[in-house]
This record gives C-alpha cells, sequence and structure tokens, in this order.
C-alpha cells in the first residue's frame, strides 16, 4: 500500500515538474519576443493607439479582465492575438483538482467566404486528484460582412454544454499565475465550485473595440472539496480549505458591455477598458435561487511621457436580493488592498480603487546596469466590501460607505519593462503596527 502511494507519488512529481518546465519555457520564449519600450524619439508615434486588443469568446461568467493568462501568447499582431490559445486549457493546478490536464479545439475565425460560417470549440480535461473529467463543447453560427477574422460588425449566435470547475477569482489573478503558486509554494488564490449545465448566448461586436453579449444559463452548482495538499515547496503548511457555497439549480439571464480601446491586452500603455456585467437569477424562469448581481469595471491607462505611465481603476459592485456565497464579493491582499489579509472583507456591496505610476527605466534615468530593464511603480489601492442592511435595491447600502469603512494602502514596487513581472511592498494606513506585505506577481494588478 505504501509502495503504491510512493509510486503515485513520484509520478505526480515527475509530472508537474514537466509541466513547470513547459510554463517556464514558455515563459522564456514570450519574454524574448517582447518589443522595447519606446524611445523619447519614437513617443510621438508610440503614443497614438494602435490595434484593440482582441481575446476569445468566454461566457459573461468568466469574462473578467486579467482572467486570461497574457504569458500563454505574446505576438504583437492582432490577428495572432485573436487566435491565441490559453494555457489553462492544457493545464492547471489547484487544491481542489491537483494537477489537471486537457486539451482543447479553440475559437480560430478563419472563415475566408468559403463554407459555412460554422465554428465548433471544445475543451475537455481530468484532474488527477478529485478524479473527475470536465468539458466545454460549443457550437457557434456567425455573420459578418466580410471575413470571420475581421470583426468589424460580426454577430454571433451560439450554445454550449459544460461540466466546469469554476472560479470567480480570474479577476484578482489568472489561472496560470495561480497554478504556478499552488504549485511551488502551496498557496492556492482561487475558491472553486462545480458548475454543469448548458447556455445559449447572442454577441455583437462593433468595430473590434465595443462587445455586446447577452446569455441565458440553466446550471447545477456543486461543492468542490480540497483533494490535495501537495506542492513543490511549502513545507508543512496546509492549503486552506475550499470554502462551501450554496449549491442548486440556477436558471438566469445575463448581459455584457464592453468597451476596449487598448494599446495591448495584457501590457498596455494608454487607452480605456470599460466593462459592464448585469446578472438575473430567477426572474421569469424556476430557479433554486432568485437574485441580481452588478459589476462595473473602469481602467485607464495613461501616459504622461515617454517614461511615466498614470494606470487607474475603478471596480464597483452591487446587488439586488440575497446572493449566494459564491457570488459574494472579496476584497483584500493579492490583486486587490494589497496591504491587507487575503479576502479580509466579503459583502453584497464592493467598492475598489487603484492608481498606480509607473517609471520607466533607461539609461538616462536611473544607473546603468542594474536598473536599466526595471520599472519603479508607487501605487495606492481604497476599497471596502461590505452588507447593505437593506439588499432589497442595487442603488441602497451605498450611505454605509464612509470614511471609517474605507480600507488603503500604499506601497512601492519594483517590475520588468513591461511592468508585469514585479515585486511590491504594501503598507495599510489604518496601523501603524501592521507588517509591510511583499507579493510577487508575474502580471500586472490590473
Amino acid at each position: 500500500m505504501s509502495s503504491s502511494y510512493g509510486r503515485q507519488a513520484l509520478l505526480l512529481v515527475l509530472l508537474a515538474f514537466v509541466f513547470f518546465l513547459i510554463t517556464v519555457v514558455l515563459l522564456v520564449t514570450s519574454a524574448r519576443g517582447q518589443e522595447p519600450t519606446p524611445s523619447a524619439e519614437e513617443w510621438g508615434q508610440w503614443q497614438t493607439p494602435g490595434h484593440i486588443a482582441q481575446g476569445g469568446m468566454p461566457s459573461v461568467a468568466n469574462s473578467e479582465a486579467g482572467g486570461r493568462d497574457c504569458w500563454a501568447s505574446e505576438s504583437k499582431s492582432l490577428r495572432a492575438r485573436r487566435h491565441a490559445r490559453s494555457i489553462d486549457g492544457l493545464w492547471r493546478y489547484t487544491r481542489v483538482e491537483g494537477l489537471f490536464l486537457g486539451l482543447e479545439l479553440p475559437r480560430e475565425y478563419d472563415w475566408d467566404g468559403w463554407g459555412l460560417p460554422i465554428l465548433i470549440w471544445s475543451h475537455a480535461g481530468y484532474g488527477f486528484s478529485s478524479k473527475a473529467w470536465r468539458y466545454q463543447l460549443g457550437l457557434e453560427r456567425w455573420f459578418t460582412a466580410g471575413k470571420a477574422s475581421d470583426p468589424a460588425f460580426r454577430f454571433t449566435v451560439g450554445g454550449e454544454l459544460h461540466d466546469l470547475t469554476e472560479s470567480q477569482d480570474e479577476w484578482i489573478i489568472p489561472t496560470l499565475e495561480n497554478s504556478l503558486a499552488a504549485m511551488l509554494f502551496k498557496e492556492d488564490f482561487h475558491d472553486y465550485y462545480r458548475r454543469t449545465g448548458a447556455s445559449g448566448y447572442v454577441e455583437q461586436e462593433v468595430m473590434g473595440q465595443i462587445t455586446f453579449r447577452a446569455e441565458y444559463r440553466d446550471d447545477h452548482f456543486y461543492n468542490m472539496p480540497r483533494r490535495t495538499n501537495w506542492a513543490l515547496f511549502g513545507g508543512k503548511k496546509n492549503f486552506r480549505p475550499n470554502p462551501p457555497i450554496d449549491e442548486g439549480h440556477f436558471r438566469g439571464a445575463a448581459g455584457l458591455l464592453t468597451l476596449d480601446t487598448r494599446d495591448d491586452r495584457c501590457a498596455p500603455e494608454e487607452g480605456w477598458f470599460l466593462q459592464a456585467v448585469a446578472e438575473f437569477y430567477g426572474r421569469q424562469v424556476r430557479s433554486d435561487r432568485k437574485f441580481d448581481r452588478f459589476i462595473l469595471d473602469v481602467r485607464r491607462y495613461q501616459p504622461l511621457s515617454h517614461a511615466e505611465n498614470l494606470d487607474l481603476r475603478l471596480r464597483l459592485g452591487s446587488a439586488r436580493g440575497c446572493l449566494p456565497e459564491q457570488f459574494l464579493f472579496d476584497l483584500g491582499g493579492i490583486g486587490t488592498l494589497r496591504g491587507f489579509r487575503f479576502k479580509e472583507f466579503t459583502g453584497d456591496r464592493l467598492f475598489l480603487g487603484n492608481v498606480e505610476y509607473r517609471l520607466r527605466a533607461g539609461r538616462r534615468d536611473f544607473p546603468p546596469f542594474l536598473f536599466e530593464q526595471m520599472n519603479l511603480i508607487l501605487f495606492f489601492d481604497i476599497g471596502s466590501a461590505w452588507y447593505a442592511q437593506d439588499p432589497s435595491r442595487p442603488e441602497r447600502g451605498w450611505k454605509q460607505l464612509s470614511l471609517t469603512r474605507l480600507k488603503s494602502d500604499f506601497g512601492i514596487g519594483i517590475s520588468d519593462r513591461d511592468g508585469r513581472v514585479r515585486i511590491s511592498f504594501a503598507k495599510r494606513t489604518d496601523s501603524a503596527s501592521a507588517p509591510i506585505v511583499v507579493t510577487f506577481r508575474i502580471n500586472r494588478e490590473f
């Protein structure tokens, strides 16, 4: 019995090491393909927004910006970005599944006018610790005046069947980065649940910058217990338990509006990003729970000079009715309020503001050799999550947001030229004795 367990553990270690090497190769390869930061002489041309960053077409439930790992593809080509395959579909590592390996047939809009403009896409994989398969199978029909690869005015009708391990925390930290933290250091920052069912949707794209999407969902939600406690490092530390959710059969509709004028999806220097999500469960259809949820995320990336950038984010969340546990808003720690404990605040109302000032290093700005490939970052975070005393309407409960309820922190960081690989030092402002929180990331906070 013990020898069999030892062989399984050794096999898991070998598999984890192989996929860790694959990830390192992808990171190194993508880093070599990065374009250098423009010089002052190029500033006049560089400040004009270029192509609009395009991703795939995720469900509204997982449409949060930042949820897709930018390390999966680094091509500056718009066409290549549109056809980028996420590394999430190949593997991940979580405390509820252990090592997950999968294959995917990605969304690729290559129709040139011949044949039917129909797309079949799918993803399937297996979790070795959960001993469970997961899949997603979709069918789309699109309508466009030109090529489908040109999203100027593409209209899409589609549907999917799925059995997914899902998290509401993609906006905090992407899956690849979270998987590396879990596999290497026994730190899993996502909370998970199982979602099985079907959905149908329509989507309209306008000039590659605006996307409207409406979706109907019919899903069952299930708890997922912690299934593994293994990591390469981390010693005797344990993975935290996966919190319970409100299980049930939920039916509802959702809408998504996205405006994206960023010059780069992964490391933007200029542009706007706006995303509004509205979810309505139990309206006109039978559902175990009746509630509405609303999220607004607005970001501005503003260059101040050829070596300076000011990045801003405002994120708001509200609801009508009693939110299920898996749909509550969490704040604190990585990706949100960096000077506080992870998910220290929870509620059905959310307010978050982030400010980052980035100073790009160079031979003229910093001492050479050691700092010429680094950025200096100054940041400030402010926000809170709380429960409304009267949750019957989404506009109620905001008068409870007082200065005493708001929490804030400030800090300093250094990063690579793109501002993605970074280490930050954050200090909360409400306690002089609180420790400085040190965070290492391989993606921007927003």
